[in-house]
């Protein structure tokens, strides 16, 4: 049997049964599943994994259209079916976008670009089960094309739904044997670049070059292949060189979107593998093509400086990384002044962290005013835990608490406050109801070992043990 009729064939589960009768309302025309479609069970698996998004609105929003669609013929409503389908695709309103295919199907005029239309209205809607049953539809009816499946995806993806995304890919490529599309090609390199998997992404990219042949791939595709490949730094060489390969051949004129979300990738790539060199001459070589860069950029070469130290690169001394880092970020603000913000400044406080530069990430605080910015939880998260892990600093710890909690509006989160809970655990008595009442305000119980190491100073310190079964009672545990 098809897919949709198996599902048909599980009245217990309701929710199921409800969807297969509300796809049967909405396009009647393309229910007709060919037998033996999905021998291999890839599109029952997909829908059967579904996120119940809505769960429960599927029925409601079958009645809905039933009764929607009835008072549509009562007043006779002259708008083009079709348009509001087109409109319900963008918002995602399922109620609409299902009283208008019953209008279309009444009017017989569920074509296939209709029906296409329609599964991008349930993929905004996050009915994800029906737009695969009515794509599986189409399919068996032979009118669903690449630009379909490259909908569904897009959509999976965005929603990071990856395994659900790569299921469908091995359907498209081992059931369906589809050619690799190079929208489905890029689609997939993404979602290898956002599950730092670039051995996947080499084996895509390689299929992908062999089918576009001397076409050169589009910039979304190599900036997602730079991504993925700077998850690990033995990808390093391979994604600086398909950098080049694609900035000899894109043409003279750097200064379009499409060639800075390329530099931009490639500087994103140096900064995670701390290749300070090597993004030192990509700058070099886009300031010579007239390419004005853009806050992201700035970012991302100024947090290779701090990468460098951190992985233990040594590609630039300490003073050179730190003459060049505020050269850098002083170039930023004269040239884009109102693009400055607190990360740019954050990458300065992580160049110093990294340096173990105590007093100069702490020097960095007044400096954020200078830049018309304000430090954020990443801020002191930085300075808090480079004060916690160094003996010498350890006293510098509280004074950085007191002054992110009385002189910022900066609200200290669970990892700080755990932080903040073991210095005085381990370091200072005195902070611990403090902190324990810090904790308790912002609703972040302590972690199992300070809860016992808590309880064992119940009896010297009582508001502990008061503070202590508020969590229980509070947080039911």
């Amino acid at each position: 049997v098809g897919p949709v009729e198996a599902m048909r064939a599980r009245p217990l589960v309701p929710w199921i049964h409800r969807v297969s009768t509300q796809l049967r309302v909405s396009s009647e025309a393309f229910v007709r599943p060919r037998p033996g479609l999905a021998r291999a069970g890839a599109w029952r698996e997909l829908a059967s994994s579904a996120p119940r998004a809505r769960e429960g609105e599927s029925g409601k929003a079958d009645a809905l259209a039933e009764d929607g669609a009835e008072v549509m013929e009562e007043e006779e409503d002259e708008s083009d079916p079709l348009e509001v389908l087109k409109k319900c695709a963008e918002t995602g309103d399922l109620i609409k976008a299902r009283v208008a295919a019953i209008k279309l199907r009444q009017q017989g005029g569920m074509t296939k670009e209709a029906a296409a239309i329609l599964v991008q209205a349930h993929l905004a809607g996050q009915d994800f089960l029906a737009a695969f049953q009515l794509l599986d539809s189409m399919e068996s009816q032979g009118v669903a094309d690449a630009a379909d499946y490259v909908a569904v995806l897009t959509a999976l993806v965005d929603k990071r739904s990856y395994a659900r995304a790569w299921q469908l890919y091995q359907y498209l490529r081992t059931t369906r044997l589809l050619p690799l599309d190079p929208a489905v090609a890029t689609l997939m390199i993404r979602t290898c670049a956002e599950q730092r998997d670039p051995e996947a992404a080499q084996e895509i990219w390689t299929e992908l070059r062999e089918v576009l042949g001397d076409t050169l791939p589009s910039h979304e595709a190599v900036a997602h292949f730079l991504h993925a490949c700077a998850a690990k730094q033995e990808y390093f060489g391979a994604g600086s060189t398909v950098l080049r390969e694609w900035l000899d051949n894109c043409g003279d004129d750097w200064n379009t979107p499409e060639v800075k979300s390329v530099l931009l990738g490639a500087l994103r790539m140096c900064r995670r593998n701390g290749r300070v060199l090597r993004a030192k001459a990509i700058w070099k070589e886009l300031l010579s093509n007239d390419v004005k860069p853009c806050r992201w950029m700035f970012n991302a070469f100024l947090g290779a400086f701090g990468r460098c130290f951190v992985l233990q690169r040594s590609e630039v001394s300490a003073d050179q990384a730190l003459r060049s880092a505020w050269d850098l970020l002083f170039q930023f603000e004269k040239e884009l002044p109102e693009e400055v913000g607190p990360d740019s400044v954050n990458e300065l406080v992580n160049l110093y962290c990294a340096l173990g530069d105590r007093q100069g990430a702490i020097d960095m605080l007044p400096q954020f005013q200078e830049f018309g910015v304000k430090p954020t939880a990443r801020t002191f998260g930085a300075i808090l835990d480079l004060c916690a892990h160094d003996d010498e600093g350890i006293s510098y710890f509280f004074p950085v608490w007191d002054y992110m909690r009385s002189m910022t509006d900066v609200k200290p989160v669970r990892r700080l406050c755990e932080l903040a809970m073991d210095v005085a655990l381990d370091h200072d008595e005195g902070r611990i109801l403090p902190v324990l009442r810090q904790m308790h305000e912002s609703e972040f119980p302590p972690t199992p070992e300070q809860m016992a190491r808590l309880g064992q100073l119940a009896r010297r310190l009582p508001e502990t043990a008061s503070l202590l079964r508020r969590f229980r009672v509070d947080g039911g545990t």
